[in-house]
């Protein structure tokens, strides 16, 4: 079986224009084996986040090939896409995107109700995560309830919820002070030895990024 987590080759993104197309990623190529550290880096524009998209399945490239344990994104139908991302992808954005009715722990479950586990189980593993990001004494709280660096702890915790094999962060402690930043810095690194899951983060903090294994510097085109 291959070690190979995402291999990507002569990937290009571009958006059409009435006028003048944009090119945002330009041939890029990348391999990334399983159970490593990632960080994208490059000034504002430079396709970071676009990155982050396409490697989700969430948006597609323009040409080149993506393979993501060893199935080539092109070759899928949204609907196989997505069922993929469910199940082996965990994403985190720059803003939570924590549903404000339901608590941390309702928050941290749906994922895993939406892949077809019971409500009891779904919970029980709400709580355990919950707890290894130290808000297990807040999971009835919503998040208009939690502060800026709890709400991201549980978009965490959320994310890691199906097991996924890779977690895909944008800008996670882009909102955040500096001690908020190095606690959820702290707190990921543990986390993603502890699940032994591969990440991949979208930052510009670069103390964060030089606590990764790789990091890939991309530039304005």
């Amino acid at each position: 079986m291959s070690n190979l987590l995402y291999s990507c080759k002569n990937v290009n993104k571009v958006y059409r224009q009435p006028v003048n197309d944009v090119e945002v990623i330009q041939n890029l190529n990348l391999a990334l084996d399983k159970g490593s550290t990632l960080g994208l880096v490059g000034p504002s524009g430079c396709g970071k986040t676009t990155l982050l998209n396409i490697l989700a399945g969430v948006d597609t490239a323009t040409s080149g090939e993506v393979c993501f344990l060893d199935l080539d994104f092109s070759k899928l139908d949204s609907d196989s896409r997505a069922t993929l991302r469910n199940k082996e992808i965990g994403f985190v954005y720059q803003f939570h995107h924590l549903l404000p009715e339901l608590s941390s722990q309702e928050n941290v479950a749906l994922p895993m109700m939406m892949s077809g586990i019971n409500k009891d189980q779904a919970m029980k593993r709400a709580s355990e995560l919950l707890e290894k990001v130290q808000l297990l004494n807040k999971d009835s709280n919503r998040p208009g309830e939690l502060s800026g660096g709890e709400r991201q702890r549980v978009a965490i915790a959320r994310s890691l919820s199906n097991k996924p094999s890779c977690l895909l962060m944008d800008e996670p402690t882009g909102n955040l002070d500096t001690v908020n930043a190095e606690i959820i810095t702290d707190l990921l690194l543990e986390l993603v030895e502890q699940e032994e899951v591969s990440l991949i983060v979208a930052t510009h903090d670069l103390s964060l990024a030089g606590r990764l294994d790789e990091t890939l510097n991309l530039e304005l085109s």
